[in-house]
């Protein structure tokens, strides 16, 4: 969970492409997730290192692209939930919706 605008929003998916061992897009689904389970290379950490990235934990290396992929289209993307009462204007009366800044399932993506 994290804060935005003072009220708490849910990270419920991430897509990651052409960053390291992730060529073409993959999506994995946060909600509710407990752990990351997997062999040795096969990208768990590369997961958690692109969430870091996102959330400017972490800057982004030229290393990080894939090395069979397009290294200038690095793409990292969340997908938040539990956004009714976000205040987008204190000073216009909006919402996400009306901005159009949800997808199709209710969640903005950044």
């Amino acid at each position: 969970m994290f804060w935005l605008s003072g009220n708490i929003v849910e990270l419920a998916k991430v897509t990651i492409e052409n960053f390291r061992c992730y060529r073409e897009p993959i999506s994995i689904d946060i909600e509710n997730l407990t752990a990351l389970v997997g062999r040795n290379d096969v990208g768990k950490s590369a997961i958690m290192d692109a969430l870091a990235i996102f959330f400017e934990v972490a800057k982004l290396d030229r290393d990080d692209a894939c090395k069979t992929g397009d290294p200038t289209n690095v793409r990292i993307t969340c997908e938040f939930d539990s956004l009714q009462d976000v205040i987008l204007d204190t000073d216009y009366e909006t919402n996400l919706v009306s901005e159009f800044l949800l997808n199709n399932d209710g969640r903005l993506v950044t």
